[in-house]
């Protein structure tokens, strides 16, 4: 008998990566027109231009490997936030440390606060589907498989989906 399936969070899980990867393919023309500028600038990098696909492909896949690695590593919150907080705080060296890198990265943050933005909405709807999975019934391994797979795969429709329609809505 199959198990009851948490659809709206699914739902909004799917949707919310499918954006990102639209979001990261229309980013990605103009980072890998940046990397080009760059790699002009240097010398002549006619080697490397000829290859300029295979390029924009790795920079996908780098981009792609980010999002499954931090769907990998927050798909099980508890584990980290006991790494996170246990761990700094059992000697005052270490947590004068802590104190001194987190008070640090406040400034990157709000440097960066549109990356990081998308960073906590991305976690905020996976740790969503894991909660609502969780309360389903379904076991660790299994939360880890769809909360991956969903994630990849509407990843990569949504940068799929952009290669076919988003790139004639202006963007080049």
């Amino acid at each position: 008998m199959l198990k009851k399936f948490p659809w709206p969070s699914w739902l909004l899980f799917l949707t919310i990566y499918g954006v990102y990867g639209w979001i990261v393919g229309s980013e990605n023309f103009f980072l890998s027109r940046f990397v080009f500028a760059q790699i002009k600038l240097w010398g002549d990098g006619s080697l490397l231009l000829e290859y300029k696909s295979w390029v924009e492909t790795l920079i996908k896949i780098i981009e792609t490997s980010f999002i499954f690695l931090v769907t990998l590593f927050f798909s099980d919150s508890l584990r980290v936030m006991k790494i996170v907080i246990r761990k700094p705080f059992s000697s005052s060296v270490l947590t004068f440390i802590y104190i001194l890198l987190w008070s640090s990265l406040i400034p990157v943050v709000l440097t960066w606060s549109t990356y990081f933005a998308r960073f906590f909405i991305i976690l905020a709807v996976a740790l969503l589907l894991r909660i609502d999975l969780q309360r389903y019934g379904y076991k660790h391994f299994s939360i880890t498989w769809v909360v991956c797979l969903s994630g990849i795969l509407s990843f990569i429709l949504g940068l799929i989906f952009f290669q076919l329609w988003g790139n004639h809505a202006g963007t080049i």
